[in-house]
């Protein structure tokens, strides 16, 4: 009887250091993604909301890249809203920090800005993420308040002129409505 139970004993422990080891291993990450990682501050100070969500982000230097591009819809003398863009890897891994500024631009009443997962010229970007290479990924947009409108793009990075562009479906927060 008493080898019995510490056989058991042995097994149970053996098997919960096997699970907590798989847990560790590099390439098998947890991550968060939109849905579960904390709502950030922008800029470290602002309090964001978060407004728009977009899927099938892609980034691969000097090759494509994903833009969003935002317009405030305040009115004139109305406030200037503060906007981010958090992308996530496909496991979920975020690629930025909005708490930093990374990502982050302000939008005066009316005004238009163009965030990218990377600097491209002929789409004038206000800022860009540097997000490592990015397949697959998601992105949040968040600003300080919901008087925004957005799209979201992959486009190609070479040249002055873009060759090709690919519109990507932006959802209210984390609801997708059919068409």
């Amino acid at each position: 009887m008493r080898h019995s139970v510490l056989s058991s004993a042995v097994t149970t422990v053996t098997l919960v250091l096997a699970f907590a080891g798989a847990l560790l291993v590099p390439g098998m990450r947890a991550e968060a993604g939109i849905t579960d990682t904390p709502l950030p501050l922008l800029n470290g100070t602002d309090k964001a909301k978060h407004v728009y969500s977009v899927v099938g982000v892609q980034d691969e230097t000097n090759q494509y890249a994903t833009i969003f591009n935002c317009t405030s819809t305040e009115k004139p003398g109305g406030d200037t809203i503060i906007l981010g863009v958090e992308v996530f890897e496909f496991h979920g891994g975020l690629e930025n920090d909005v708490t930093a500024g990374v990502g982050v631009v302000s939008l005066n009443p009316g005004q238009n800005k163009t965030i990218g997962t990377q600097d491209i010229a002929s789409f004038g970007t206000s800022t860009d993420i540097a997000a490592a290479s990015v397949d697959g990924g998601t992105a949040r947009i968040l600003a300080t308040s919901t008087k925004i409108l957005c799209n979201a793009a992959i486009v190609e990075t070479e040249g002055l002129v873009p060759g090709a562009m690919m519109d990507l479906p932006v959802y209210k927060k984390t609801k997708q409505k059919g068409y």
